[in-house]
């Protein structure tokens, strides 16, 4: 395309100072020609530049569009005309900032800025800025469809969208495009009406919205929108299946109600929508038997429930006489009468059937006393009992040494709820492969036993933590289960249940910065270690450790901390989120009043916990040594620190076992075994109650020395080793009721 320059008669009306100047040079003898006059050569001009037929600044800019006038003689572009081309941009927009190559749209070496981009020259309705042969009109429907048509979304394909060009007016045909939709109203994912936006009748600011499904708070949310409450949770507003609405992407979770969830995902527990969860069971529901006389077992046909509802509050069953509160499974004796359920009136351990009076056998003078257990070892140490909800119960011990000073390993024991011995496990690699006693756990939701042990590699140089689960009778359940591995074991580990078979190791061990830490590992229901840990720093002088699990899948950990500047001793507990090994919040202290603990010991409650300690504390120039407890409530404390010794009785603290039966009632069992005072111990319920001495049941002068005990069904069982001038030293039993009556162990 040429432009041609313009004539004087339009320089003298756009530009008057320029005709001022070409009136003075007609007028002179220079032969050089001042700016503003016609010339055909730079010579001409006294500047030298002959730019468009005039003599012009090169510099200069006389149509204003920012590009000076030598650019605009190199681009070819008029430089009196700030839109070259008439199109209604000026020159410098359609140059672009790139001067070394001005924008040419079409390719046809005609820039931009000298191409219109309104005219169309050949009548193709393709602009001439746009089409690369301005003279010969397109006929190809793809290629005019290119240019003139929508070709986004649905249309790009190529192919897709054909067009004509009729008397300047540009046909495009759309009928081979499937999706198209001139007005978008399908919800699919996909740019119907090809305007750059898809499903945009469903997004912000369209006219169709989520109607929340099953959970209103959704109600109003638009596509892409997060969604979804329960087991539903996570989820993405999406097109619903049609695509004329919107739905919640993880709707297809919802389920049938279930306990513990909301499986219909409206925001709702599930069990707090059924009317009546006596006739509507849900899945994931427990038997649940009536308890008129509120002794802990049930009769009659169960109901399945999420919780205990009404008179249906036990999950045992086998009373035969509902109306009698003191007739149950595992009753005291009574002669005469079926007091324990079994079907019998006189039973071993009711009054006067014993008929000697060896004290090891278990029953002396008409009643239960401490029965000996068959050991390897003379005296064993590190005992440990655990109960079970069923009322079975399991014992570990340290066999100690024969004759030649082999090492004789230790030994779990399991029994039944009548305390007969089911089974045994032996450890008998002593304490070269070995490290301390086994810990146990007591899988009261699914049944059986856990046995935690350090073992040593076969190379000798590191250890690892092997944790093995036994059925009720001591039959291993699966293969052992590597949780942790260490180069030295650390102080303390304690194995603990979790809830639904899941396990945790809790260890207590030093750290690099001569500080102590609690670390935590979880072990899952079938019997994989989860990766990584969860820990919490100590102080420097960190003992009396213990750790507990709850049915809910919390942890909860106590030690006791020494402060080396004042010397006093505060209890510190912590807990921590058994799915996700992270402590939960800060650790809490309790500071019994002028009380040095001794020992520490957790015991859970239901769904809630307690502390139980064993402390020294002088009064009128003596020292007497209380032991109490501390309900509580997730972190919160629940009525007052509860003393279960009178404050003024003296003793050498030694040991310490306790926690709650399944009637809900606390234990607490100490030895005094260093001031030859044998065994005390206490229950509480709604009042306190002291236990019968279990040094009654012994010789004078038997010393209780290492001591374990746990809840077993409604009751206690205890296991502690006795030296001195006992009949028999040795590892004895003891077993309590729910209301303290020594049971008789055969």
């Amino acid at each position: 395309m040429t432009v041609s320059s313009p004539g004087p008669v339009r320089l003298l009306t756009s530009l008057p100072a320029l005709a001022l100047a070409l009136l003075v040079g007609a007028c002179s003898d220079d032969p050089k020609r001042p700016l503003g006059a016609t010339c055909t050569d730079d010579r001409e001009c006294a500047n030298g530049s002959c730019i468009a037929g005039l003599c012009l600044d090169p510099d200069g800019d006389e149509d204003g569009d920012g590009l000076i006038n030598r650019l605009e003689d190199a681009l070819g572009t008029n430089p009196l005309a700030a839109d070259s081309d008439g199109d209604g941009l000026a020159d410098a927009l359609e140059v672009g900032v790139d001067l070394a190559n001005p924008a040419d749209g079409d390719g046809d070496g005609v820039i931009d800025a000298r191409e219109s981009r309104t005219s169309d020259r050949d009548g193709d309705c393709i602009v001439d800025q746009h089409d690369p042969d301005d003279d010969t009109p397109e006929t190809d429907p793809a290629a005019l469809a290119a240019e003139l048509c929508l070709r986004v979304g649905a249309c790009a394909p190529f192919g897709a969208v054909s067009a004509t060009c009729d008397g300047g007016v540009a046909i495009c045909d759309y009928s081979q495009t499937p999706d198209f939709e001139a007005d978008e109203r399908a919800c699919d994912g996909i740019d119907n009406d090809c305007d750059g936006s898809t499903d945009e009748h469903h997004a912000a600011g369209g006219e169709v919205v989520f109607d929340g499904g099953p959970y209103p708070a959704d109600a109003g949310k638009t596509l892409g929108q997060s969604c979804g409450t329960g087991a539903c949770a996570g989820g993405v507003v999406s097109c619903a299946a049609g695509g004329a609405s919107l739905t919640c992407s993880t709707a297809t979770r919802a389920g049938p109600l279930a306990c513990g969830g909301d499986m219909d995902c409206d925001g709702v527990a599930d069990e707090s929508e059924v009317d009546n969860p006596l006739l509507e069971p849900l899945a994931g529901c427990s038997d649940f038997y009536a308890d008129a006389d509120e002794d802990g077992f049930g009769a009659g046909a169960p109901r399945c429930l999420c919780a205990p509802f009404g008179a249906y509050r036990v999950d045992r069953r086998g009373d035969c006489a509902e109306a009698d509160p003191d007739r149950y499974p595992m009753a005291p004796g009574v002669c005469g009468v079926d007091a324990d359920c079994d079907g019998r009136r006189e039973d071993a351990g009711e009054a006067c059937d014993d008929g000697n009076t060896v004290i090891s056998d278990g029953c002396h003078a008409c009643q239960a006393v401490a029965r000996r257990i068959d050991t390897a070892g003379a005296t064993p140490s590190a005992v440990i009992a655990i109960g079970r909800n069923d009322g079975g119960f399991a014992v570990a011990w340290d066999d100690g040494s024969d004759e030649a000073g082999r090492r004789l390993g230790h030994v779990i024991a399991f029994f039944a709820i009548d305390g007969r011995e089911l089974g045994r496990v032996a450890d008998d690699e002593g304490d070269v492969a070995s490290a301390g006693p086994p810990q146990l756990a007591a899988m009261s939701s699914v049944g059986g036993v856990a046995v935690g042990r350090w073992r040593r590699d076969a190379g000798g140089d590191a250890w690892r933590y092997e944790v093995q689960r036994y059925d009720g009778a001591g039959a291993p359940s699966g293969a052992p289960v590597v949780a942790r591995r260490a180069v030295t074991p650390p102080n303390d580990t304690f194995l603990v249940p979790t809830g639904q078979g899941r396990l945790a190791v809790v260890v207590h061990e030093p750290t690099p910065r001569q500080t102590y830490r609690l670390a935590l590992t979880r072990i899952g229901a079938d019997g994989v270690v989860a990766a990584g840990e969860g820990s919490i720093e100590l102080g420097q002088a960190t003992g009396n450790v213990d750790a507990i699990g709850l049915e809910s899948g919390v942890v909860v950990a106590a030690w006791g901390e020494l402060d080396l500047a004042s010397f006093e001793q505060t209890i510190f507990t912590t807990r921590f989120d058994a799915e996700s090994s992270s402590p939960i919040g800060e650790p809490r202290a309790f500071e019994p009043a002028d009380t040095v603990v001794r020992r520490v010991r957790l015991a859970r409650r239901s769904a809630a916990w307690a502390l139980f300690f064993l402390g020294e504390r002088r009064r009128d120039d003596a020292f007497v040594h209380p032991v109490g407890y501390q309900a509580m409530d997730g972190d919160s404390a629940v009525g007052n620190l509860v003393y279960l010794q009178d404050s003024d009785r003296q003793g050498c603290p030694y040991e310490l076992a306790a926690g709650f039966d399944a009637a809900g009632f606390a234990w607490a069992v100490v030895s005094d075994g260093e001031c030859q005072s044998n065994l005390r111990g206490w229950y509480a319920g709604a009042t306190i109650r002291a236990l019968t001495p279990l040094d009654e049941a012994l010789h004078p002068g038997a010393v209780a020395y290492d001591l374990g005990g746990g809840a077993a069904g409604p009751g206690f069982v205890v296991a502690f080793s006795v030296g001195g001038a006992a009949e028999a030293p040795g590892l004895y039993l003891m077993r309590y009721g729910a209301n303290a009556t020594p049971l008789y162990l055969p």
